[in-house]
């Protein structure tokens, strides 16, 4: 029997809301508007599936579903048979691959933004071929560049991937791996790395910056760095919740707040069964309260998705698109690094007056509050037309900076 060559594939998502990275350029495929919406919409119903696992249990948490999807994607161009299935219903499609393939050139096209940029590559052991379709299938979709690495020089090998990561990231992701966690078995190492750089429609002024107390507990408090302002924003709440979007300046990007009510809502409650889709967002004079948070993350994909494509993970693996050589996924790691700050706001306020000057008065009602002094969720929103896609998402329990 032909043993069993592991892939080590690794995901790297580096996040920062003033700061973050991602590279991926191709000529979009033309796919239906419907069958689009759909594949979105999936991107969406996977963080419902996998639940809680995707906020942590008892921390600050960052992760970013698109782009450990977008490693799926490409791991589906070179899979078959059960695997190939997993993924499907992973991905709430039927066994279309060129289609799905296509939705997912079209998703990453539709980032390319001066905010976003994405950047997949691959390193290949010399002793291993892969197929030519599946290489030409990576760069039209993906935009995959493939180079060859030495993996039994494991230091060398580490120090070529962490440059390359160093370089898509502006050097906010260091020492991704070290040169243990290369197998001596590895034969094929898959990286993604997203940057994005954004500034508030609405800046905070550093001045409006105070010492606040934040409430971990009902009776357990902390000082944290709170921001402070009094602007227009799109409002909602529900039974449980207030939600609050954060347009970023000349960008189909957003940050959803989400508030609970309460400390048990919090703690008790599972956020991903809240109904986004029914809300009734309207635009109100809000005072907002937001403190400053940096949160940094390394998440095991295997550990969420093990149950979800089994085979993908052990020696059922059917990833024979790929190459002839029988080939496993051994690890899936995700590296994310958020930051909201004010930084980055101060010429954006400049051009925000000016706009804000050019437009209708509105009535001076009273303003909602939005005062977030407790635990929350947070999600940065890419637009696609009446759909929203959640691109990088968390729970903030203790405010860091």
């Amino acid at each position: 029997m032909a043993t069993r060559n592991p892939t080590a594939c690794y995901l790297l998502l580096t996040i920062c809301l003033n700061f973050l990275v991602i590279m991926a350029k191709a000529n979009p495929t033309e796919v239906s508007d419907v069958g689009f919406k759909n594949f979105v919409q999936s991107v969406n119903d996977i963080e419902a599936k996998l639940g809680k696992q995707l906020h942590g249990k008892d921390e600050n948490s960052v992760i970013c579903v698109p782009s450990a999807q977008i490693l799926l994607g490409l791991l589906y161009a070179g899979a078959g048979g059960q695997t190939a299935s997993e993924l499907e219903s992973l991905f709430g499609v039927d066994n279309k691959q060129l289609e799905t393939l296509a939705n997912f050139q079209k998703f990453t096209s539709h980032l390319e933004v001066p905010e976003i940029k994405i950047a997949n590559t691959a390193y290949v052991a010399k002793d291993l071929e892969l197929k030519k379709e599946f290489v030409e299938k990576g760069q039209k979709y993906f935009n995959v560049t493939v180079s060859q690495l030495d993996f039994t020089k494991k230091a060398e090998a580490a120090k070529t991937i962490n440059s390359w990561v160093e370089s898509k990231t502006e050097k906010l992701i260091k020492d991704l791996i070290k040169a243990d966690d290369l197998s001596d078995d590895a034969k094929l190492v898959l990286l993604n790395a997203i940057y994005f750089k954004g500034k508030w429609a609405h800046p905070f002024k550093h001045h409006d910056t105070r010492d606040a107390d934040f409430y971990l507990t009902k009776d357990k408090t902390i000082k944290v760095k709170q921001m402070a302002q009094t602007s227009r924003f799109q409002y909602a709440e529900d039974a449980d919740y207030k939600y609050l979007i954060m347009p970023y300046k000349g960008s189909k990007l957003s940050m959803l707040i989400i508030l609970p009510k309460d400390h048990e809502t919090f703690e008790k409650k599972d956020i991903s069964k809240a109904n986004l889709s029914s809300l009734k967002f309207e635009e109100f004079r809000v005072q907002v309260q937001l403190p400053k948070f940096k949160i940094e993350s390394t998440i095991d994909w295997i550990d969420i998705l093990k149950e979800k494509i089994p085979t993908a993970f052990d020696g059922r693996a059917n990833l024979q698109g790929i190459s002839d050589t029988k080939l496993l996924v051994s690890k899936m790691i995700q590296k994310a690094f958020i930051k909201v700050d004010e930084e980055g706001t101060e010429a954006a306020a400049a051009t925000a007056m000016m706009m804000c000057l050019m437009s209708a008065p509105y009535p001076q009602e009273d303003p909602k509050r939005f005062i977030v002094d407790r635990p929350f969720y947070y999600a940065l929103r890419v637009d696609y037309g009446s759909t929203h896609a959640h691109l990088f998402q968390g729970a903030v329990r203790k405010p860091i900076v």
